[in-house]
């Protein structure tokens, strides 16, 4: 039986992007989700140091501190971020090879 591996490969090729597109997605609206809400979880602070800093009872210095200091928020975000990227990586890998398995089997 002949086969036209071009198209074959072509095809994969096709699914891989999509698949990767996909993932992408879903990693865009969970950083935009997590970027909310270190913004939400960080509201009532913010609110109050900005308040303060326009009413002169705080430096800009002292604001610019407050504000770095919820870095420590965000890179805890970035670890659990991290973890889920891995775990993304990892789904997308398996749907590939998985995407591959079934192309092949298709063929015969």
């Amino acid at each position: 039986m002949r086969m036209d591996f071009s198209r074959f490969f072509r095809d994969l090729r096709k699914q891989a992007v999509a698949l990767a597109r996909a993932e992408a997605s879903d990693f865009a609206r969970a950083a935009a989700a997590d970027a909310r809400a270190l913004l939400d979880g960080s509201r009532a602070d913010l609110r109050r140091w900005t308040q303060m800093l326009v009413d002169g009872e705080m430096s800009a210095a002292d604001f610019e501190d407050l504000v770095r200091g919820l870095r420590s928020l965000a890179r805890m975000e970035a670890v659990r971020q991290a973890g889920m990227a891995k775990i993304r990586a990892e789904r997308l890998a398996n749907a590939l090879l998985g995407a591959i398995v079934d192309a092949g089997k298709a063929l015969i």
